[in-house]
């Protein structure tokens, strides 16, 4: 499981990504006109002397994308890793149940319980073989 043991890894460099600032500053000024009144923009006329006013933006820059992306792949691979270790023990109990000389039950759509036929119970082991080959 080669897998997990990057998970740590990604789980550091996103809290990593994620300690740093996810906004930047933009820089408007505000000037008065010739009436009094007050003028913001980001280009003071020539000549008239404006007060630098810092903002920050709620607007996503590139780096923001790439750390949301990051979140996102991590996330899933967390999630995948759970997911595939459920699997795996499910297909484990499965490959026992069918192995083993106990009679097994079967539950079709409309409830009605039957017993698993010796064809049935070899086809279902082949499934479970091969679910447990793949998830664990």
């Amino acid at each position: 499981m080669r897998f997990l043991t990057t998970l740590p890894f990604l789980t550091l460099t996103l809290s990593l990504l994620l300690t740093a600032s996810s906004s930047y500053a933009e820089v408007f000024y505000k000037w008065e006109d010739g009436s009094g009144s007050w003028v913001y923009g980001e280009h003071p006329p020539m000549g008239v002397k404006a007060i630098e006013i810092k903002t920050h933006s709620n607007r996503n820059n590139d780096t923001d994308s790439k750390k949301d992306d990051l979140a996102d792949k991590v996330a899933n691979a967390e999630e995948a890793a759970k997911q595939r270790e459920l699997y795996c023990k499910q297909a484990r109990e499965n490959v026992e149940a069918l192995s083993s000389e106990a009679a097994i039950q079967q539950r079709d759509d409309a409830g009605n319980v039957t017993m698993l036929s010796d064809e049935d119970r070899a086809t279902e082991l082949k499934k479970a073989q091969m679910a447990l080959e793949s998830y664990c």
